[in-house]
């Protein structure tokens, strides 16, 4: 039986392999299809302008939304998992984050379609690298499988300092392109998590699991809030990135959320 399934699961996974590189291929050719596409509506080789076709734009929208719901529905899942008590079921909700994961890159994919935005991707694609491995040695002084060393929360502040940065930049682009404060204020969650979790887990307290938990549980449901109510959005100006980032955080100062 579990050979029967294993095989299954293969078979069932090789379209989604093939997918996901069709995604990770338009992901470096999305900046010269933008560019084409100004061109030809005559608006020149301008990155951040596009033509005002409402049916690309919603039908993105929409693959985006969709992608999403799946991808913070399972952020909220996974983070829960360890608090159930039955054992298989909660291996069971542990096993999903890859296709979280993939249901978030394929989300902010289609995002990225529907706002025009050549910085959204890239912007992800930095965040999740060093948020996996601030994650990875904060979890490792948690639980005690090596010692909190200086080196090791060095390593650790500064991928989560640059985590944020790029988080930042994501949620403002998203927030500029849409009109939805919820973008900033699960930023916001997200930030005190990360600063919370750190300091718990030189100190090595118990609290570290609980506090990460409720600060991902109100992030998704903010995030969740926050796509729910985008029912249109705009072009992206561009810009978002670390020579703006000045720039950006001024602005979020000047408003209230």
């Amino acid at each position: 039986i579990e050979q029967g399934f294993f095989h299954f699961m293969v078979i069932f996974s090789v379209p989604n392999v093939l997918f996901l590189i069709w995604l990770v291929s338009d992901f470096f050719r999305l900046p010269e299809m933008v560019r084409k596409l100004n061109v030809s509506v005559g608006v020149g080789d301008i990155t951040y302008l596009y033509a005002d076709d409402v049916m690309e734009c919603g039908e993105s929208l929409s693959n985006a939304e969709t992608a999403l719901y799946i991808a913070f529905g399972l952020e909220v899942l996974s983070a829960v998992s360890g608090y159930i008590k039955n054992a298989d079921k909660a291996g069971a909700l542990q096993g999903i984050g890859i296709i979280l994961v993939i249901c978030l890159a394929v989300g902010l994919y289609f995002l990225a379609r529907a706002i025009r935005s050549t910085d959204l991707l890239s912007n992800a694609a930095i965040a999740g690298i060093f948020s996996t491995i601030s994650a990875l040695i904060i979890v490792f002084i948690g639980f005690g499988l090596f010692k909190p060393s200086v080196f090791a929360l060095c390593v650790s502040c500064v991928c989560m300092l640059v985590y944020l940065i790029y988080r930042l930049l994501i949620s403002k682009e998203l927030y500029d392109c849409s009109g939805e404060k919820d973008y900033l204020r699960a930023f916001y969650v997200i930030a005190a998590t990360e600063m919370i979790t750190l300091v718990l887990a030189i100190l090595g307290s118990q609290l570290l699991v609980l506090v990460s938990t409720i600060g991902q549980v109100v992030a998704a449901v903010l995030n969740i809030s926050a796509v729910y109510a985008t029912k249109g959005v705009t072009a992206s100006k561009g810009g978002y990135n670390l020579a703006n980032l000045a720039y950006h955080v001024r602005q979020m100062n000047r408003r209230e959320f």
